[in-house]
């Protein structure tokens, strides 16, 4: 199955912004290729995840707010 065999449609008829976003992240695969590159953009995007999940886990528990009002 290649991206443009991807639905465009949920299967309500309305566009699905999901399928959308597949199309983009597949594209990005592929462009990729193999190998560095790929390795590289995958380890980035679980850096920034991680990163953003303490943030928001430390923000909610009210860490953040203590150390920076002090």
């Amino acid at each position: 199955m290649g991206v443009k065999d991807l639905p465009a449609h949920s299967s309500r008829g309305v566009p699905s912004v999901c399928h959308a976003t597949n199309r983009v992240a597949a594209l990005a695969w592929i462009g990729l290729g193999p190998g560095r590159a790929r390795r590289v953009w995958i380890g980035s995007a679980l850096a920034a995840t991680g990163a953003l999940t303490v943030v928001g886990l430390l923000s909610a528990t009210g860490v953040i707010g203590r150390l920076v009002i002090g």
